[in-house]
Protein backbone atom coordinates (compact mmCIF):
# COMPACT_ATOMS: atom_id res chain seq x y z
CA UNK A 1 0.00 0.00 0.00
CA UNK A 2 1.28 3.54 -0.70
CA UNK A 3 -0.49 6.43 0.94
CA UNK A 4 -0.73 9.71 -0.51
CA UNK A 5 -1.91 12.49 2.07
CA UNK A 6 -0.38 15.66 2.94
CA UNK A 7 -2.52 16.11 6.40
CA UNK A 8 0.41 14.93 9.03
CA UNK A 9 -3.05 14.26 11.48
CA UNK A 10 -5.19 12.17 8.99
CA UNK A 11 -2.20 9.97 7.74
CA UNK A 12 -1.53 8.65 11.10
CA UNK A 13 -4.65 8.08 11.36
CA UNK A 14 -4.22 5.99 8.32
CA UNK A 15 -1.54 4.36 9.17
CA UNK A 16 -2.71 3.04 12.51
CA UNK A 17 -5.63 1.30 10.77
CA UNK A 18 -3.49 -0.08 8.21
CA UNK A 19 -1.06 -1.75 10.95
CA UNK A 20 -3.91 -4.00 12.37
CA UNK A 21 -4.66 -5.06 9.05
CA UNK A 22 -2.56 -8.49 9.00
CA UNK A 23 -2.21 -8.99 4.91
CA UNK A 24 -1.33 -5.35 4.57
CA UNK A 25 2.28 -4.01 4.46
CA UNK A 26 2.31 0.19 4.19
CA UNK A 27 5.27 0.58 1.34
CA UNK A 28 5.50 4.43 1.14
CA UNK A 29 3.92 7.70 2.05
CA UNK A 30 3.95 10.93 0.25
CA UNK A 31 2.31 14.75 0.97
CA UNK A 32 3.09 15.81 -2.50
CA UNK A 33 2.22 15.14 -6.46
CA UNK A 34 5.78 15.28 -7.20
CA UNK A 35 7.56 12.64 -4.52
CA UNK A 36 4.54 10.58 -5.27
CA UNK A 37 5.61 10.34 -9.02
CA UNK A 38 9.10 9.50 -8.01
CA UNK A 39 7.76 7.22 -5.44
CA UNK A 40 5.12 4.99 -6.91
CA UNK A 41 7.33 3.56 -10.14
CA UNK A 42 10.08 2.63 -7.73
CA UNK A 43 7.66 1.20 -4.72
CA UNK A 44 5.30 -0.56 -7.23
CA UNK A 45 2.66 -0.83 -4.79
CA UNK A 46 -0.59 -3.17 -5.61
CA UNK A 47 -3.09 -0.61 -4.07
CA UNK A 48 -2.69 3.25 -3.62
CA UNK A 49 -4.55 5.47 -0.92
CA UNK A 50 -4.94 8.68 -1.64
CA UNK A 51 -6.09 11.95 -0.86
CA UNK A 52 -7.44 13.77 -3.60
CA UNK A 53 -6.51 17.16 -2.84
CA UNK A 54 -2.39 17.56 -2.21
CA UNK A 55 0.29 20.48 -1.03
CA UNK A 56 0.48 20.83 -4.60
CA UNK A 57 -2.06 19.79 -7.07
CA UNK A 58 -4.82 17.03 -7.31
CA UNK A 59 -3.70 13.45 -7.75
CA UNK A 60 -5.44 12.75 -10.34
CA UNK A 61 -2.11 13.96 -11.94
CA UNK A 62 -0.67 11.07 -10.48
CA UNK A 63 -2.50 9.09 -13.11
CA UNK A 64 -2.14 11.51 -15.87
CA UNK A 65 1.43 10.45 -15.77
CA UNK A 66 1.62 6.62 -13.97
CA UNK A 67 -1.04 4.58 -16.28
CA UNK A 68 -3.99 4.15 -13.46
CA UNK A 69 -4.35 0.50 -14.70
CA UNK A 70 -1.87 -0.13 -13.22
CA UNK A 71 -3.15 0.06 -10.01
CA UNK A 72 -5.35 -0.29 -7.54
CA UNK A 73 -6.62 3.37 -6.50
CA UNK A 74 -8.38 3.91 -3.47
CA UNK A 75 -9.66 7.90 -2.93
CA UNK A 76 -9.75 9.25 0.03
CA UNK A 77 -11.12 12.98 0.82
CA UNK A 78 -13.53 15.66 2.04
CA UNK A 79 -15.03 16.70 -1.18
CA UNK A 80 -17.26 14.98 -2.74
CA UNK A 81 -17.73 16.57 -6.14
CA UNK A 82 -14.45 14.73 -7.39
CA UNK A 83 -16.30 11.03 -7.39
CA UNK A 84 -17.08 10.97 -11.20
CA UNK A 85 -13.69 11.60 -11.79
CA UNK A 86 -12.38 9.27 -9.63
CA UNK A 87 -14.55 6.59 -10.91
CA UNK A 88 -13.92 7.34 -14.09
CA UNK A 89 -10.08 6.18 -13.52
CA UNK A 90 -11.08 2.89 -12.44
CA UNK A 91 -10.95 3.48 -8.64
CA UNK A 92 -11.89 0.92 -6.63
CA UNK A 93 -13.62 3.58 -3.81
CA UNK A 94 -14.27 6.72 -3.03
CA UNK A 95 -14.19 7.07 0.87
CA UNK A 96 -15.49 10.19 2.70
CA UNK A 97 -13.05 11.79 5.18
CA UNK A 98 -13.38 10.68 8.19
CA UNK A 99 -12.39 7.27 7.07
CA UNK A 100 -14.20 4.52 8.75
CA UNK A 101 -12.09 2.08 9.40
CA UNK A 102 -14.65 -0.87 8.22
CA UNK A 103 -14.92 0.61 4.90
CA UNK A 104 -11.49 1.41 4.49
CA UNK A 105 -10.74 -2.83 5.02
CA UNK A 106 -13.56 -3.50 3.02
CA UNK A 107 -12.34 -1.53 0.20
CA UNK A 108 -8.37 -2.77 0.80
CA UNK A 109 -9.98 -6.51 0.60
CA UNK A 110 -11.86 -5.51 -2.32
CA UNK A 111 -8.49 -4.15 -4.32
CA UNK A 112 -6.84 -6.76 -3.54
CA UNK A 113 -8.96 -9.36 -4.37
CA UNK A 114 -9.42 -7.68 -7.78
CA UNK A 115 -5.47 -7.72 -8.28
CA UNK A 116 -5.56 -11.98 -7.61
CA UNK A 117 -8.32 -11.73 -10.24
CA UNK A 118 -5.82 -10.19 -12.82
CA UNK A 119 -3.07 -11.92 -11.85
CA UNK A 120 -5.26 -15.51 -11.93
CA UNK A 121 -6.08 -13.65 -16.20
CA UNK A 122 -2.35 -13.07 -16.55
CA UNK A 123 -1.77 -16.33 -15.59
CA UNK A 124 -4.37 -18.07 -18.12
CA UNK A 125 -2.96 -15.45 -20.51
CA UNK A 126 0.87 -16.73 -20.86
CA UNK A 127 -0.22 -20.47 -20.29
CA UNK A 128 -2.55 -19.97 -23.57
CA UNK A 129 0.10 -18.09 -25.37
CA UNK A 130 2.83 -20.91 -24.38
CA UNK A 131 -0.04 -23.35 -26.09
CA UNK A 132 -0.38 -21.84 -29.11
CA UNK A 133 3.18 -21.85 -30.51
CA UNK A 134 3.10 -22.46 -34.00
CA UNK A 135 2.82 -26.30 -35.05
CA UNK A 136 2.46 -27.28 -30.97
CA UNK A 137 -0.71 -28.92 -29.31
CA UNK A 138 -2.18 -27.86 -26.70
CA UNK A 139 -1.46 -30.10 -23.74
CA UNK A 140 -3.29 -27.96 -20.83
CA UNK A 141 -6.55 -26.39 -19.56
CA UNK A 142 -7.71 -23.78 -17.39
CA UNK A 143 -10.87 -24.96 -15.64
CA UNK A 144 -12.70 -22.42 -13.51
CA UNK A 145 -14.96 -23.46 -10.51
CA UNK A 146 -17.33 -21.41 -7.88
CA UNK A 147 -13.87 -20.82 -6.05
CA UNK A 148 -10.78 -20.98 -7.90
CA UNK A 149 -9.54 -21.24 -11.46
CA UNK A 150 -6.49 -24.35 -11.94
CA UNK A 151 -4.37 -25.14 -14.83
CA UNK A 152 -5.19 -29.49 -15.46
CA UNK A 153 -3.32 -31.29 -18.15
CA UNK A 154 -5.92 -32.78 -20.74
CA UNK A 155 -4.18 -36.03 -20.22
CA UNK A 156 -6.08 -36.03 -16.61
CA UNK A 157 -9.56 -35.54 -18.16
CA UNK A 158 -11.20 -39.02 -18.16
CA UNK A 159 -14.72 -37.89 -19.77
CA UNK A 160 -16.52 -34.43 -19.58
CA UNK A 161 -20.47 -34.09 -18.76
CA UNK A 162 -22.68 -31.15 -19.99
CA UNK A 163 -25.67 -30.16 -17.70
CA UNK A 164 -27.21 -27.33 -18.13
CA UNK A 165 -24.83 -24.82 -19.52
CA UNK A 166 -22.26 -26.16 -17.29
CA UNK A 167 -19.60 -28.61 -17.95
CA UNK A 168 -17.90 -30.84 -15.68
CA UNK A 169 -14.46 -32.14 -15.96
CA UNK A 170 -13.75 -35.94 -14.33
CA UNK A 171 -10.33 -36.30 -13.60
Amino acid sequence: IYVLEDEINVLTYILRILEKISYVQVVGTAASVEIGLLEIPIRKPDVILCDIQLRDKLSFQIFQELSAENYQIIFMTAYSHYAIQALNLGAIAYLLKPIDPEELKHSLQKALLKKEEFSIKQNQINVLLGQVKEGQTMDKLVIKNQASMQVISICQIVYCEGNKGYTSFHL
